[in-house]
């Protein structure tokens, strides 16, 4: 999922007014959402994602652009 703004795995919740960052894993053949919490800014919730990506996939030198 993304946003207008284009960062992976942000969104804005009009709910809470917030960008809320999230992460879709996959295992054993199942999806699972892990929330990362809700940010001010989309790039505070975009540094969010990339850091837990990082956690859990290591560093793949992703293209964090756009």
């Amino acid at each position: 999922p993304g946003n207008f703004l284009g960062y992976r795995g942000v969104s804005f919740s009009k709910e809470t007014k917030k960008w809320v960052a999230k992460l879709e894993v996959s295992s054993n053949g199942q999806r699972n959402t892990i929330c990362l919490g809700s940010y001010n800014s989309p790039e505070l919730a975009f540094e969010a994602y990339k850091k837990k990506f990082s956690e859990l996939y290591g560093n793949l030198e992703m293209v964090w652009l756009k």
